[in-house]
């Protein structure tokens, strides 16, 4: 008998449609959790992109001299502040044209493989390669200094930052859903009970119009539908009585 009325409040209206919305708000939750973080991901890809693309630029320009002066020190104070001053740059790798390193802000040497991707970069024209890292993902932005005939700047731009700001506002968004899974789960559980709530009360005295009450009445409210099943309820037992 227990598991009958288990099963029946499983099947019951209020459950059901209690579920529908909440399956409902949490497809359109994914949904746009989804697109969020597509749409902000690819928007601040592109403005890394052109950040380091302006970052590079500069960087060739105000390098131009001190390569050709071979001030050394000048170079590493400009490759330093640009990578302090940037948090996005991971690193700034200055190279002659044979692709031997002039200076960079790894202070144990250029790991290996990224020389070798950076040497793998060829042309006198601003390039933006993006290249995977034990640290993740980095955009490689290639400029030349002096259209090449000094070198090239390459500053890698992290996308750290990106992940970290696109999970925050995934975060954000997945709590609004749930607050909106929450209250419209409220609002449907108490809006279905002022339907259910007067079926039930007919239901019990169905029941009891079974057990042989033929007197028995209900009160008509709740939603027209079921006034008007009400009213023929009492219609029903008015007529079994006379």
């Amino acid at each position: 008998m227990k598991n009958q009325r288990l099963a029946h409040s499983w099947h019951s209206i209020r459950v059901r449609i209690l579920l529908a919305t909440v399956g409902l708000i949490l497809a359109l939750g994914a949904a746009a959790l989804y697109h969020a973080t597509r749409d902000l991901t690819s928007v601040l890809e592109i403005e890394l992109k052109n950040r380091g693309l302006a970052i590079s630029r500069d960087l060739a320009a105000r390098s131009t001299s001190p390569v050709l002066t071979s001030d050394v020190f000048a170079l590493y104070q400009l490759v330093n502040d640009t990578r302090t001053n940037n948090p996005d740059v991971r690193y700034v790798l200055l190279v002659d044209p044979k692709g031997r390193v002039l200076v960079s802000t790894f202070p144990n040497g250029v790991p290996a493989g990224l020389l070798d991707a950076t040497r793998r970069i060829e042309g006198h024209d601003q390039k933006v390669t993006p290249l995977n890292t034990n640290e993740g993902a980095v955009l490689n932005v290639s400029t030349p200094v002096f259209e090449g005939q000094q070198g090239t700047v390459h500053v890698g731009m992290t996308e750290a930052n990106i992940r970290r700001r696109v999970t925050a506002h995934v975060f954000r968004l997945a709590g609004l859903v749930a607050l909106a899974m929450l209250g419209a789960s409220v609002v449907v559980f108490f809006t279905s009970s002022i339907i259910v709530r007067p079926m039930e009360r007919l239901v019990e005295a169905v029941r009891a119009v079974g057990r042989g009450n033929l007197g028995q009445k209900v009160r008509v409210e709740g939603a027209s539908e079921v006034k008007a099943l009400a009213q023929a309820f009492n219609s029903m037992t008015d007529e079994l009585g006379a």
